[in-house]
């Protein structure tokens, strides 16, 4: 059962994102020691990644959290559409060390980057079988994708962690993402939307959209125990029938 926050506007929600995570994270550190977070791209998971490096610096041992994209578009990480070229600096203040910063490699492109950075993703598993990804923010564009999967892409039913999208609907069309088989094990997830231009997708979401990718990677996450929370503010609920 998913739990729904509805906030005045997006500033309001990225402060509620950003205490939200920190109590899960931390929660996951006492439970396990460690914690493994995926990153999401966007203004507003922007926002909230600020409030935590000023805000939550020292709210956790950083030390014990892995960070890790739950997509990349294959660009420079110099570009202003690479995610983690957004998010980096940003980041940079919070203690987490270099090697638990699980990117991609951005001289690999298509099939070859997905499977080095599927490897990459492995390695966070001591045991066989799909990492848990104790923490995951997922955001949803204006057709009702998260990640890079994108309604229609056959890519979403892959039985790999990271596939390669090579004609998104958007630019940049080449990017690689984690597939829904990836969500099998995580222990929480904040779906963040914001703004008008997501109230229709998020209202179509809400009364039976389960053919849209955020929602098949809610029931991804949720069929295996996961906690589902959605943080939207009002604008981005504006159509919704409660």
């Amino acid at each position: 059962m998913s739990d729904l926050k509805i906030e005045k506007d997006k500033e309001t929600l990225a402060y509620v994102v950003a205490k939200l995570a920190i109590m899960q994270l931390d929660q996951a550190i006492r439970l396990q020691g460690q914690a493994s977070w995926v990153l999401a791209g966007g203004s507003t998971p922007i926002d909230a990644y600020r409030i935590i490096a000023s805000e939550y610096k020292d709210a956790l041992d950083w030390t014990k959290v892995w960070v890790l994209l739950g997509d990349e578009r294959c660009v420079s990480v110099e570009s202003r559409d690479s995610n983690w070229g957004q998010i980096r600096n940003i980041l940079s203040g919070l203690n987490i060390p270099e090697n638990q910063k699980i990117i991609p490699n951005f001289d690999l492109c298509g099939d070859e980057a997905a499977e080095y950075y599927e490897k990459l993703i492995m390695s966070l598993s001591l045991a066989p079988g799909i990492p848990r990804l104790n923490h995951v923010w997922l955001g949803m564009g204006r057709d009702g994708h998260t990640l890079s999967l994108f309604p229609g892409d056959t890519q979403i039913d892959s039985e790999k962690m990271v596939v390669a999208i090579n004609n998104a609907p958007k630019p940049p069309k080449d990017r690689i993402s984690l597939s829904l088989k990836a969500l099998s094990n995580v222990g929480s997830a904040l779906i963040i939307i914001s703004g008008a231009d997501k109230a229709r997708a998020y209202g179509r979401a809400m009364d039976g959209g389960d053919d849209l990718p955020i929602m098949r990677a809610v029931k991804a996450i949720e069929q295996f125990g996961g906690k589902v929370t959605y943080v939207v503010d009002s604008d981005a609920a504006s159509e919704v029938k409660f």
